[in-house]
């Protein structure tokens, strides 16, 4: 049997006495969050859009997502890059195994709207891309972030080289998704590392990092409970980079936003958390300065 997802520090399903409106509503949402059967691993699906050819959703324990952001950042971004594999991670692909709905996902097509319906979702495409300013680069980055034993599992997260040109989106869950800045991969990597234990455990903000190539389209993304999205170019590259991290391919999968949440702050966070705002006017500071 597959362990149960590990939710965010300050995300998670609610109470019965938590649950609020009028008496028959409670009772559906109730119904909804006993129902609940959270698991890590992913789904994808195939795309009509000549911008992207295939869109993942994941689950993954939110004390490892940090590292999985990164390692998905540094395949989609990375160009020269190397980010190595933490060795309690290697050969751990079936670590979240189980022995029913493991098999090759059906591929539904995905149209070139601005949302695509996955499994009775509606789900943004990626932001469009806005032109860049000039950045100056950096040769290595250190992301280890907060060592507070739960962030970055699987230990160093250092990598090499400068990385690709891509965007920093981040906002309030109920906004937009907002431009902060663009920069080589390793200069955006930096700031969020450091600050890496409230990317993956604050319910009050989502995040991604996107690139545009001749009309391509590559990004990943945080969504506010923490499950990521990732439109790529190359389906078994981001199944290989999953699969690595422990991750198995699944028919369906039951994400967090799709059940009511409580959202509060962690009770033993690090640190203070920053508004969605303090994190833009910060992160822009670091990434294009002046």
């Amino acid at each position: 049997m597959t362990a149960p997802l590990v939710l965010p520090d300050g995300v998670r399903l609610p109470l019965r006495n938590e649950l609020e409106g009028p008496r028959a509503e409670r009772d559906r949402l109730w119904a909804q969050v006993e129902k609940a059967s959270l698991r890590p691993g992913f789904v994808v699906h195939s795309s009509e859009s000549p911008e992207f050819a295939c869109f993942f959703e994941v689950n993954v324990d939110a004390n490892r997502l940090w590292r999985l952001f990164v390692a998905l950042a540094v395949e989609l971004f990375g160009q020269g890059m190397s980010f190595p594999m933490p060795a309690d991670q290697l050969g751990a692909a079936d670590t979240n195994a189980d022995t029913d709905a493991v098999s090759e996902s059906d591929t539904d097509a995905v149209s070139e709207s601005d949302t695509v319906n996955v499994g009775g979702r509606s789900v943004m495409t990626p932001p469009p891309m806005v032109p860049r300013h000039a950045v100056s680069e950096s040769d290595t980055v250190n992301v280890d972030g907060v060592d507070d034993g739960v962030s970055t599992a699987g230990g160093d997260t250092t990598v090499e080289g400068a990385g690709a040109h891509c965007q920093l989106l981040l906002s309030d869950a109920d906004e937009e998704l907002a431009l902060i800045g663009t920069a080589p991969l390793s200069q955006i990597l930096q700031p969020l590392g450091e600050i890496d234990y409230q990317l993956a455990h604050d319910g009050w903000i989502h995040f991604g990092l996107v690139s545009e190539s001749e009309g391509r389209v590559s990004g990943v993304f945080v969504t506010p409970t923490k499950h990521l999205q990732v439109w790529a170019q190359d389906r078994e590259i981001v199944a290989s980079v999953l699969r690595g991290h422990g991750l198995v391919e699944r028919d369906e999968l039951a994400f967090l936003a799709s059940y009511p949440v409580v959202v509060e702050p962690p009770e033993h966070a690090p640190s203070e958390f920053l508004s969605a705002g303090d994190l833009r006017i910060a992160l822009g500071e670091e990434i294009a300065p002046g």
